[in-house]
């Protein structure tokens, strides 16, 4: 389970997730680079933001990474 947050102005993007961890607990995590680990141009919509975090928080799960992890990875 995820939730994710978003706020966004001309000159920054700031995204935060809560994610429950498969044994139950709860991690939460922000970035307010977002658009510089994911790639993303200050311009992208709500909708592309949220969908390119997502698809990180699920490669980061099935890799059985943090977030801080699959963000420092060029692979991911």
């Amino acid at each position: 389970m995820v939730a994710v947050g978003l706020e966004k102005n001309r000159s920054r993007i700031h995204v935060r997730a809560i994610i429950k961890r498969r044994n139950g607990t709860w991690e939460s995590w922000e970035s307010p680079h977002t658009s510089k680990r994911i790639f993303l141009p200050l311009d992208a919509t709500a909708e592309d933001i949220t969908d390119a975090t997502l698809k990180m928080l699920t490669l980061s799960t099935l890799r059985g990474q943090t977030m801080q992890e699959a963000a420092a990875n060029p692979e991911t």
